[in-house]
């Protein structure tokens, strides 16, 4: 029984730990404005690999460089404009909307909710037994 408090657990916590910090991202980055892709960059491996892209933009006078997290989500044309999320708070704060953040949360969450389920399934399991 301990193995599916364990698994249940584990889980639960990935998931919490991959999903949360890409929601609050999400919620605070509220402000918009337009920014150029640098360059992008492609892991060291074989077969599809994700890419990091990095850009530059403005915000009340003040330029900013970031980057993406990596990400096989996202398709990352040098030179090219590109929308920028940031937060109005600490502009330096941001990610572009169409880099792979939408998945990441679905991921985490998908992984919270497996762990939750089999902590329930334990709860559930000793009560039977």
């Amino acid at each position: 029984m301990i193995a599916v408090w364990i698994v249940g657990g584990s889980f639960l916590c990935v998931g919490l730990l991959y999903a949360l910090p890409r929601y609050l991202r999400l919620i605070r980055c509220k402000g918009k404005t337009t920014g150029v892709l640098l360059d992008a960059r492609s892991a060291y491996g074989t077969g599809p690999q994700p890419v990091r892209a990095r850009y530059r933009y403005l915000v009340d006078g003040v330029e900013y460089t970031a980057t993406t997290g990596w990400t096989s989500f996202g398709v990352f044309r040098s030179q090219s404009e590109c929308v920028v999320r940031y937060d109005p708070r600490r502009p330096q704060r941001s990610y572009l909307p169409f880099s792979g953040q939408l998945m990441g949360c679905l991921i985490g969450t998908l992984f919270a909710v497996v762990g939750l389920g089999v902590l329930i399934l334990g709860i559930w399991l000793m009560q039977i037994l």
